[in-house]
């Protein structure tokens, strides 16, 4: 009867407690930010041309939160929102997305593996050789070769930097004259006044240790303590 006493009290109360902690293996992200820059006037970003001119080139975020976790994704698409389907008239070669300069490959969590990085890409004028002409200035962050990027990560957003690059111009595709190359980059690159997209900050979320439990949850843990002791006393008044 002793076993049976400490058996069942504990089983429900073991019952009760996985069903009211919360399950912190799937993440439940909210909206946190969201924005968007382009290639028309006043839109904040400068291209050599090569049909990325005139709001032909979109570069946007949307930053999701998670408070459980503590962790945020970033989601960064390029579109042209002048064609139907969103198809750039030049595809992106590649893509540079700026992390703060304490962010290493143990800050990425999970979403779309980089080509390379964290590391400093330098710059390089528009006519020199190398993978990145235009670049205007040093840029420290992640390399992709997609026009859509996930990160998660628990860096907080902050005004920061892109670059990006398609090929050498030809015949077929030609470049806005005085440029051998067609790229892209957010104005805020070159002029602090200018614009800036949000990525990954110095900063980093501390997610909450042990979560706080709500009114209701407390309620129902009372609750069945009452009853695991209810039950505790008929079993010793049956012996």
């Amino acid at each position: 009867m002793v076993e049976r006493l400490l058996k069942f009290p504990v089983v429900l109360l073991l019952a009760l407690f996985l069903q009211l902690v919360p399950d912190r293996s799937h993440a439940t992200f909210v909206d946190f930010e969201s924005g968007s820059l382009n290639t028309g006037s006043g839109g904040g970003i400068f291209t050599s041309g090569g049909g990325w001119q005139g709001g032909a080139f979109q570069f946007a975020w949307d930053i999701d939160f998670d408070a459980a976790t503590g962790q945020y994704r970033y989601i960064y698409t390029i579109s042209n929102p002048l064609a139907a389907n969103g198809a750039l008239a030049r595809n992106v070669g590649h893509l540079l997305l700026q992390v703060s300069t304490t962010f290493t490959s143990g800050d990425l969590l999970g979403g779309t593996t980089p080509l390379a990085g964290p590391a400093t890409f330098t710059a390089q004028a528009d006519s020199a050789p190398g993978s990145n002409p235009g670049l205007p200035t040093d840029l420290y962050g992640l390399k992709y070769d997609v026009t859509s990027v996930t990160l998660l990560t628990l860096r907080a957003p902050v005004d920061g930097s892109f670059y990006a690059k398609d090929g050498e111009c030809n015949p077929t595709h030609p470049c806005s004259p005085g440029f051998s190359k067609v790229f892209a980059y957010n104005t805020g690159l070159t002029d602090p006044a200018g614009a800036f997209i949000r990525v990954p900050d110095t900063q980093t979320s501390t997610p909450p240790l042990t979560p706080v439990p709500e009114p209701t949850t407390l309620l129902l843990l009372g609750i069945g303590l009452i009853a695991a002791g209810a039950a505790a006393r008929r079993f010793v008044d049956k012996d």
